[in-house]
């Protein structure tokens, strides 16, 4: 089975397991299109074509389910409070305090579907749902709060995997990277200072983002950067600045003097945030690593 019958498939045992076909799934006598206008309704005003578009839905056909919520007194059109040329759907009062019964019943009928399950097995399934939604809506996901908070055990795992498969679906490096980046968590976890070392994960919407790494080394003025990698699905939203951000501004506070870093100069997303924080490349040496011939490149910045 490949992604898109495996995709096929899921959306086929969503629509079972949630009920999608059947008429009470909302618990409001409403079909399932007029449930969800009536909620987007609610959750910003929109002009009839700008839901119709968004939806993907006929212009005209919105505009009857629009019809149909002012019949029930749930929905009626304003003027614009930005533009007073405008016309825009808004919930009535009785809509307002109609949609919590809606959305109550249905994070009921969710949570039915999910089940209780062990905490490994739920935590899995909201980083593959949060995986999924990144990829289908980001611009709604954006919206939700980006969160940067410590390790957590068991995630040292989950860092050296995400590096080492990135780089193996990204560049072709071998299994010498994975075991370079697993030594580096092991003698994080075995040797850290609290006050000197430290760890961020970014995550959104039960999915982690990101990472950085700031630890000591033999001189104690000098910090080290390692570690960082984000997402590509969180990509040009400024997690990798606020990661480097929140990384340097640890090290001041620790009473680091400088920081330095290594990369490669194909990693070029990464040093070019490098470079606004204010990092400077200091050496570059072309070697074999990782089962590539690549320019290795370290960078240091003044605290």
């Amino acid at each position: 089975m490949d992604r898109i019958d495996n995709f096929r498939g899921l959306t086929r045992d969503l629509t079972r397991a949630v009920g999608l076909l059947s008429s009470g799934l909302t618990h409001s006598n409403l079909p399932l299109t007029d449930a969800r206008v009536f909620y987007e309704i609610n959750r910003k005003p929109w002009t009839g074509r700008a839901l119709a578009e968004y939806l993907g839905l006929d212009e005209g056909y919105v505009s009857r389910i629009v019809s149909r919520l002012e019949q029930n007194g749930w929905v009626m059109r304003a003027v614009s409070k930005t533009d007073r040329r405008r016309r825009e759907l808004i919930p009535t009062d009785e809509g307002k305090a109609k949609l919590p019964e809606m959305v109550g019943w249905i994070r009921a009928r969710t949570h039915d579907v999910l089940g209780d399950v062990p905490g490994i097995n739920a935590r899995h399934t909201d980083e593959a749902i949060g995986r999924l939604r990144h990829h289908l809506a980001p611009e709604e996901v954006a919206e939700a709060p980006m969160i940067f908070r410590d390790l957590a055990p068991g995630e040292t795992g989950w860092i050296t995997n995400r590096f080492a498969e990135f780089a193996r679906l990204t560049y072709d490096m071998d299994q010498s990277l994975e075991a370079l980046v697993g030594q580096i968590m092991v003698d994080y976890l075995s040797g850290h200072d609290p006050s000197r070392d430290r760890v961020w994960i970014a995550e959104r919407a039960g999915l982690k983002l990101g990472t950085i790494m700031c630890v000591h080394g033999d001189d104690p003025e000098v910090a080290h950067l390692r570690m960082f990698f984000v997402d590509p699905l969180a990509r040009g939203q400024s997690v990798g600045a606020e990661l480097i951000d929140r990384c340097i501004q640890f090290a001041r506070d620790a009473g680091y003097k400088k920081m330095t870093l290594w990369t490669m100069s194909l990693l070029l997303p990464a040093i070019k945030l490098y470079e606004r924080a204010g990092f400077v490349c200091v050496a570059k040496k072309v070697e074999t690593n990782f089962g590539q011939t690549v320019e290795n490149q370290t960078w240091e910045l003044v605290l």
